[in-house]
């Protein structure tokens, strides 16, 4: 009788020790499944918070990329740089690695998790700084849509902004981005506008005659000239024209 009961008080022991292990085990299963969830709900959240923001502040964005969207052949710049992003509102938004997408014409950057975003409502985008250099969003009547231009002098009187284009194979016409050959060589190539109260924006080249075409009187022209001549200013360089300019509307 004793070892019947003893037996039996035995086996209840074990029996209450698998199912103590046991629930431990689920419970820590659940645990680690838990923490697996709220780490996987920080990481999307996280991804997702500039671009949240982003369209809080009233820029809409394009959650993830083409593969060629982000190519280097598009991009304006070599690196992904930090970039400030200010609203009209006052506000201002951080984003750790951005680039210009030429072909697009809008903003790339980069989320924390790896995912590419486009920026491609702006109307409410006060400027953009990446890489030291300022960008404002202008409408162009001949492409009828705004385009992101970067200012290289600016005044009261008058604003000297700089876009980029892409040109594929110069030697070959009807040549587009659309019908790129593989090794064809892709360029990066500059061009200009000059934005005034008086006349609105106008692209322009860089050259003397171009220059000079933007005043009416031959005292005008001989002045710019002379200015040019005696400050060692060239009519190609884009700092030279800068100064250039900002004698001509002086004057």
């Amino acid at each position: 009788m004793f070892l019947s009961s003893h037996f039996f008080s035995v086996k209840v022991l074990l029996i209450t020790l698998f199912l103590h292990f046991t629930i431990h085990s689920i419970n820590a299963q659940e645990g680690h499944i838990n923490d697996n969830h709220n780490s996987s709900s920080s990481k999307m959240y996280d991804s997702g918070l500039k671009s949240s923001l982003l369209s809080e502040m009233g820029a809409k964005v394009r959650n993830g990329v083409r593969v060629d969207e982000i190519s280097p052949d598009y991009l304006l710049y070599n690196n992904w740089y930090p970039t400030i992003i200010n609203f009209q509102s006052g506000k201002s938004l951080n984003l750790e690695k951005a680039n210009l997408n030429i072909i697009l014409d809008q903003f790339v950057f980069e989320s924390s998790n790896g995912d590419y975003n486009i920026i491609t409502l702006t109307s409410n985008i006060e400027s953009v700084i990446i890489n030291n250099e300022v960008y404002k969003y202008y409408f162009l009547p001949l492409e009828n849509k705004y385009k992101p231009l970067n200012i290289v002098f600016g005044n009261d009187l008058f604003s000297f902004l700089k876009g980029y284009k892409i040109i594929v194979d110069r030697n070959k016409k009807n040549k587009t981005i659309f019908n790129v050959n593989e090794g064809e060589k892709i360029d990066i190539e500059a061009y200009y506008y000059l934005k005034s109260d008086s006349f609105g924006i106008i692209e322009m080249d860089l050259n003397k005659k171009e220059l000079l075409n933007l005043v009416k009187y031959k005292e005008q022209k001989k002045k710019i000239k002379e200015f040019a001549k005696l400050n060692n200013l060239s009519f190609r360089k884009e700092k030279d024209v800068s100064k250039i300019l900002e004698f001509l509307f002086m004057q």
